[in-house]
């Protein structure tokens, strides 16, 4: 049975803290049974830093005692059994998708709704790219067998070390929250 304690560590950044430690040995605790064994104890210490309004880094400190001598091969087989309660919280608060989703909204609002400025050197990509291969004629292309029956997919041989591939398809969403999600998977 442990004491739990919440707390702010930094009223700036809104880091939390939470404590663990086991009730005091004057406790009365019915364990349901009596043991001859000896009682070994764990102190916990949890820092929760916020990123964003959505996310946070959790970072986690166990304190272990056996009672007794613990061989090492004992730790590293138990301790990250001890420690997974972390993966687990993660689990319970997974919204990865949920996350990337907002993140690609916000920047496809920006995207929508922000003049786009480049700079020389940006502006010289978008044009030295466009004209090497997003200009090319449909006729050089060659239509490939598609493992997706919604996705056209084409081939164009330019040499014996180069060639250019090419995918068409219908997506449901705006340009913007399209441009969005290739960012972040090249990103």
């Amino acid at each position: 049975v442990n004491r739990l304690l919440c707390g702010v560590e930094d009223s700036n950044s809104g880091t939390l803290m939470l404590v663990a430690e086991p009730a005091k040995d004057g406790s009365k605790i019915d364990y349901g049974a009596s043991y001859r064994k000896v009682r070994g104890f764990s102190a916990a210490f949890f820092r929760l830093v916020p990123l964003s309004d959505t996310q946070c880094r959790v970072v986690v400190f166990q304190h272990f005692n056996a009672g007794g001598f613990i061989p090492d091969w004992a730790a590293t087989a138990q301790v990250p059994k001890s420690l997974s309660t972390i993966g687990d919280l993660r689990n319970v608060f997974q919204r990865d998708d949920e996350i990337d989703a907002a993140q690609r909204s916000k920047l496809a609002r920006l995207i929508r709704e922000e003049e786009q400025h480049y700079t020389a050197e940006e502006s010289e990509l978008i044009r030295r790219v466009h004209d090497g291969i997003g200009s090319l004629p449909d006729a050089g292309f060659k239509q490939l067998e598609s493992p997706d029956r919604l996705v056209e997919m084409f081939w164009s041989n330019g040499g014996a070390h180069a060639g250019v591939g090419k995918a068409i398809t219908v997506i449901d969403a705006s340009p913007e929250e399209c441009a969005t999600w290739s960012i972040s998977l090249m990103s």
